[in-house]
Parts: structure tokens; sequence; C-alpha cells
């Protein structure tokens, strides 16, 4: 699917500043996100010596992770496709890979790639979007359930799984959608440039997902973006 470049354009503006894209990041999206998974694998892979951040784009230096894309951003260390990741089997130690799955081609290969380099024992923390509207970078192809998304990643053990943004950010994003496409008279262009326009009025209520509905256990049937939290198995059989 082509695209006019006004969004396009803009992303790769941020890319080229990592501060500037974390701030930004932090007012669009970051801010209003569950991070208990994630801050439970952080602190659990603190020591562990090879760790790779695939789908960094411009990332800051946290964490010790080696940044990999298939671009050549500020702040990335290593680049390589998804599908062709340069590094040995069973290599590496932690994972982790957010707002990445519904961009790639081929999300099997990926994951059959991840658990190629990935030691055992070893894990991984990966989100995925659900209720989101489509968001070129310059491609958008899946979306998962939560159900979906553990059984796509089935190679793994589970160790936890559920909402990263909930029902409201669902909601905000759609009626963001749908607004910016209502004035966009047909022009892409037009679509886009509404789109930028209203984007710092509409992402600050998706604090109600922070507050709130995050916490919920039905939260993940509207959820707009999941995480799974897993472990590559050892391959010893237990006696």
């Amino acid at each position: 699917m082509r695209q006019e470049n006004v969004i396009l354009f803009a992303k790769k503006i941020v890319k080229k500043s990592p501060k500037l894209k974390f701030w930004l990041g932090c007012y669009v999206e970051y801010f209003y996100q569950d991070y208990s998974g994630l801050k439970v694998f952080l602190k659990k892979n603190k020591d562990k010596r090879f760790k790779v951040n695939i789908g960094s784009g411009s990332a800051l230096d946290r964490h010790d992770f080696i940044n990999v894309d298939i671009s050549e951003f500020p702040g990335v260390h290593v680049r390589g496709d998804t599908h062709h990741l340069p590094f040995k089997d069973n290599s590496i130690d932690s994972i982790l890979c957010e707002q990445m799955m519904e961009h790639i081609q081929n999300p099997k290969k990926m994951v059959s790639e991840f658990l190629r380099i990935l030691a055992p024992k070893g894990e991984i923390y990966i989100t995925a979007p659900f209720v989101y509207p489509y968001h070129g970078a310059p491609i958008d192809m899946n979306r998962w359930t939560l159900d979906g998304l553990k059984h796509f990643m089935e190679g793994f053990q589970v160790h936890m799984a559920g909402v990263t943004s909930g029902p409201t950010t669902a909601l905000v994003e759609t009626f963001h959608e749908w607004i910016s496409i209502l004035f966009s008279f047909n022009s892409e262009r037009i679509h886009q440039v509404v789109y930028l326009l209203i984007l710092p009025f509409v992402k600050p209520f998706k604090v109600i997902d922070l507050i709130l509905l995050n916490k919920f256990k039905m939260a993940h049937r509207l959820a707009g973006v999941l995480y799974f939290y897993g472990k590559k198995p050892s391959g010893e059989t237990q006696e």
C-alpha cells in the first residue's frame, strides 16, 4: 500500500534524534502504557551479558542492550534484517522487541530467528498490536489477539502475557484515525496533515488506561497493544 510521505517524512526526522524520539514517544505513547511485565523482564535480565533490542530505531543507550535495526539510525549498534539476524545460534541471552511485529512481512520467520539466536533459558519480551489503526513504517501487515499472540509464540514458555495499552488506547487511536479520514476529503495528503494536527490533543486521553482500565482482567478484549514475556526451553528432558 502506497502512502503519501507527510507522516513518513515526519517519522524520519524524529528517528534521526534518539532524544527527540524518546520524549515525543513519551507524550504520544509510552506514558500511558502498563510496563509491569517489561519491568520484571528488565530486572531479571539486568546482569545478562548479550542483550539485543530488535527493531530499535534511533534508541537511547539504556539497560545495556545492543540496538539492532535494518536502517542506519543514530544509536543503532548492529544493522540486520529480522528475517536473517547476524548472530550465531544460541548466542543471545535476552531479546527485547517492541512495536515491531506488525511491520514484518514474515513474522513467523522472525520468531524462528529469535528461537535460533536465543540461548537455552534465554528470555524474550515482545509487543504486538490488537485493536489499532493502520500505521505504515513503511508497511503494516499484522494484528494479534492475546490468545493469538500466545499461540504465535508457542516455541517459548510463557512467563507473563497481557495488556500494554488497553481499551482507551484502542478507542482513542480509532477515533483519531476516523476524524482524520472524515476531514481528509479523500486526499491522503490532507488525511496525514489532519492526523498530525490533532495528534497532541487526543493522545492524553489514553491516561485512562494507565490509571484504570489496564488493570481490568477483560482489558485484553479491546486492547490496543499486548505483550508476551517468555523463555526459550532448555531442551533438557525433565525426569
